[in-house]
């Protein structure tokens, strides 16, 4: 009787046992695989922080840490705050998951500071636009000081400016792109494979527009103009442009395929037509157009035989003209800048008289309408693409080889440019001084100057 009752008590003690076995197990192997907090992910510049951790259940994790700006007790990222970033102390960062509690003290000094530049940094995925070349260089780490980059291949408007354009050349051919990127002696390297990134096929570039483009015609007659070579030019050679133009001068248009711009304008008066040239891929270019209309001209006198005078004719000679703020300014145009002449027989020449104008000028300068002179003195620096216009102002006649006169219309005119640059120092140069011929309407060559 006695041995049937230690039975049941032995198997007692073995379940109690194997119960407390399986309850020390299960500890030891929480504890391997126990949550871990370790180093954040850190930028000194932005104050940009991820908490990263090891281990762990996998239910849901949350984070304490004073000094960062976080969404929710949850978010594992978020912002260290500006005060603690210029006074850099050690951040204790607490994590709690399902009851269980780890921490981690992160020392931002240390991080961030001038014995470790290098803590961390490093050139990361640029951002980049196939199309365009347009490129931004990305960083990770640091200690918050400036930045300076270099990049063969990409045009910068400085050695520490974080964007740029990948050149044309290096886009067609997909070469690599090596930037390198230095701050406070730490060195950080990142080649970028435009042919990953894009793909084989060389990206569809945009056409390119350069140019001063002017041109003239008279109401009633036949107009044509037909763009200068190199106009419009495309990086991906042998790609058809089309063509399009807005602004144009009623009874003008423009052909499609080769942007020449033909018919009879009904109307007088200037016109800023902007010409857009596209590529196959739907990539475009505009550029600038000015048209000028004349009135119609008339003449009297015998067939043949009267004396008549043309449009006035600009140079196309490159004009430029400096000054100082604050000092007087005098610029004469060039003879010869603005010539006319006289069509017809006569027996005697005739004589008219040019009106000039100007826009674009720079603040405190003003054009002498009779002879072109600029003067003044200037208020601001800066470069100004001034328009010089000479206009046939007074109509005239001379008398024919048979007797009977000839006149000229009034209204004619010619344009040309001026480049003025206005500088804040005390350096300075004029133009050299000029008297303008007198003779007929004015007319610009069109040339780009």
């Amino acid at each position: 009787m006695l041995i049937t009752l230690r039975l049941p008590i032995v198997r007692l003690w073995l379940c109690a046992f194997t119960l407390f076995f399986i309850s020390q197990h299960r500890q030891s192997v929480f504890a391997q695989v126990g949550l871990t907090l370790t180093q954040p992910t850190y930028n000194c510049s932005t104050g940009a922080i991820t908490f990263n951790t090891t281990g762990g259940d996998g239910s849901p994790i949350t984070y304490s840490a004073p000094g960062i700006s976080r969404n929710n007790a949850m978010s594992n990222n978020g912002t260290v705050e500006q005060g603690l970033r210029l006074d850099p102390k050690p951040l204790m960062i607490l994590a709690t998951q399902n009851g269980v509690s780890t921490s981690y003290t992160f020392d931002l000094a240390g991080f961030c500071g001038s014995g470790n530049p290098g803590s961390n940094f490093a050139l990361t995925q640029p951002t980049y636009t196939c199309s365009t070349g347009a490129i931004t260089f990305n960083t990770t780490g640091g200690d918050g000081s400036p930045i300076t980059y270099l990049a063969p291949g990409v045009t910068q408007s400085g050695p520490t400016s974080n964007s740029g354009i990948v050149e044309v050349g290096v886009r067609l051919d997909s070469r690599n792109v090596v930037i390198t990127a230095t701050q406070n002696g730490a060195r950080a390297v990142f080649n970028l494979d435009l042919r990953s990134v894009c793909g084989n096929t060389p990206p569809n570039i945009a056409p390119v527009f350069s140019g001063v483009l002017n041109a003239t015609g008279t109401v009633g007659l036949g107009f044509t103009y037909a763009l200068p070579s190199g106009t419009f030019t495309d990086p991906n050679i042998g790609q058809l442009l089309t063509y399009s133009a807005s602004g144009l001068p009623s009874g003008l248009s423009i052909n499609g395929g080769t942007g020449t711009i033909t018919g009879t304008p009904s109307t007088s008066g200037n016109s800023t037509v902007t010409l857009t040239a596209t590529d196959a891929g739907g990539l475009s270019a505009s550029g600038v157009l000015g048209v000028l209309i004349n009135g119609a001209t008339s003449s009297t006198g015998t067939s043949g035989t009267g004396t008549t005078g043309s449009t006035p004719i600009f140079s196309g000679s490159a004009l430029s003209a400096s000054g100082v703020v604050g000092q007087t300014f005098s610029y004469s145009l060039p003879a010869g800048s603005f010539t006319t002449s006289t069509s017809g027989s006569s027996s005697s020449a005739i004589s008219q008289t040019l009106i000039y104008s100007a826009t674009g000028l720079p603040s405190g300068l003003t054009i002498n309408t009779t002879t072109g002179a600029i003067t003044g003195i200037p208020t601001a620096a800066g470069s100004s693409s001034v328009v010089l216009r000479a206009t046939n102002g007074q109509s005239s006649s001379g008398v024919s080889g048979t007797g009977v006169s000839g006149t000229t219309t009034i209204g004619q005119s010619a344009t040309g440019l001026l480049t003025i640059i206005i500088s804040s120092s005390a350096t300075s140069s004029t133009g050299t001084s000029g008297t303008g011929t007198t003779g007929s309407t004015p007319i610009f060559s069109g040339s780009a100057l």
